[in-house]
């Protein structure tokens, strides 16, 4: 079994613009908005890696609507600069992907 703080993620903080710090995780309601958009994570994933802006978008609200209920795909997107997006990209997959442990597949019965 994989050793508790191999697992605990640290919380990635993020301030989309507006001066605002959040926390964003990706939750199973997370992906669950994801999948319903996409019909898979997979899909999901591939255009994301095609580079598109809209997804990115959708992507990062997804991780950040359980701080905010209220929160909107559009308000996340008018206060991210272009600039900002390799940045937010890397902290989207360090908070997609952080409770893996590096060189480890998690299953279910570990």
């Amino acid at each position: 079994m994989a050793d508790i703080k191999e697992l605990k993620r640290e919380p990635v903080v993020i301030d989309i613009g507006d001066g605002v710090e959040r926390k964003l995780r990706y939750t199973l309601n997370s992906f669950a908005l994801i999948e319903e958009k996409y019909g898979t994570i997979d899909k999901a994933m591939k255009v994301l890696e095609a580079g598109s802006i809209a997804a990115v978008r959708f992507a990062l609200w997804a991780g950040l609507v359980h701080e905010d209920e209220n929160l909107t795909e559009h308000y996340v997107g008018s206060q991210i600069e272009l600039a900002d997006l390799e940045e937010l990209a890397e902290k989207m997959n360090k908070a997609m992907m952080g409770d893996l442990p590096q060189g480890k597949v998690a299953s279910p019965n570990s």
